[in-house]
């Protein structure tokens, strides 16, 4: 006997919007509400660097203010002043639901000639939720050679998910901080990763002859879905249960990837992962989700 599978889809997409950016137009990283420089500067052991906001513009701070860790009292030819765990803080962020985020900031090392020996890096961390912070960028640079390491600004970005809050950090350690000039810090921003603007659903259903919303095996099932805006070419890569789905544009928005319906065991998951691209000339991710369709097996 034949048994049918009922399609049932389950969706949470929201709208783009920025959570946060912070370009470090002030003179003080108290005027930047929720920014901090944890311990406090003024705290720091004798003879490290420090953390300020600084208009110096260079080519390595080219769009001053930044967050600037700057090398200063720091003292030379010594390994006497290692220092660890100088932060910069940002605000909490919070949200009200599960969001997926995408945060991009510019950083650039001025850096110095280093003996033998001496090191100095950055750690980049978030907070999820109240959770352990993840670290998930680091930066370190030595040289035994007396050379100068620099990196010029560029932008980073990392992806985090969400339910309630985040939260960043940038850490600088090292064992002096004589042997460079500045770490910095610029237009930090965090935002939502845009998705499907359909109301928060889109539609499951397959061309079984008997009922839509169920399927056998051999029948084609499909996701309907609109997207926000204009896709990049080659937009939308639509995976089902790992293999790539075949793709119509019906018409403007609209998408249909579709997929022959597979052998699957009784109260198995139906995944669908999606990734859309904007039409831009420097493409980011619209959306990556994996809705699923939870599979209940009739007889």
């Amino acid at each position: 006997m034949k048994k049918k599978i009922t399609l049932l889809l389950f969706l949470s997409f929201s709208l783009a919007q920025t959570l946060l950016f912070e370009s470090f137009n002030i003179d003080d990283i108290e005027e930047a509400a929720g920014w901090s420089f944890i311990p406090d500067p003024d705290e720091y052991e004798p003879q490290t660097g420090e953390w300020q906001i600084n208009s110096w513009e260079t080519d390595f701070n080219n769009d001053p203010p930044s967050a600037t860790y700057y090398w200063a009292p720091s003292m030379w030819e010594t390994f006497d002043n290692p220092y660890e765990e100088h932060y910069m803080y940002s605000p909490i962020i919070n949200v009200e639901s599960e969001t997926n985020v995408i945060v991009r900031f510019q950083i650039a090392l001025d850096g110095y000639p280093s003996p033998e020996g001496h090191y100095n890096g950055m750690n980049v961390w978030y907070n999820s939720d109240g959770d352990d912070w993840i670290k998930v960028l680091n930066y370190e640079i030595s040289s035994a050679s007396g050379s100068t390491v620099d990196i010029y600004p560029r932008t980073e970005s990392f992806y985090a998910s969400i339910e309630q809050t985040l939260q960043l950090r940038w850490e600088t350690y090292g064992t002096n901080s004589y042997y460079i000039d500045a770490w910095h810090i610029d237009n930090v921003r965090v935002d939502v990763i845009p998705s499907i603007q359909q109301n928060g659903s889109a539609t499951i259903f397959s061309n079984n002859t008997d009922d839509s919303q169920k399927a056998i095996q051999g029948d084609i099932v499909s996701l309907e879905f609109t997207v926000p805006e204009p896709l990049a070419p080659g937009s939308p890569f639509v995976l089902i249960n790992s293999t790539e789905a075949s793709i119509t544009n019906p018409s403007g928005l609209d998408m249909l990837p579709n997929i022959l319906f597979p052998m699957m065991q009784p109260m198995a998951l139906l995944h669908f992962l999606l990734i859309l691209l904007r039409k831009m000339a420097f493409q980011v991710p619209l959306v990556e989700t994996q809705p699923m369709a939870r599979m209940y097996l009739l007889t």
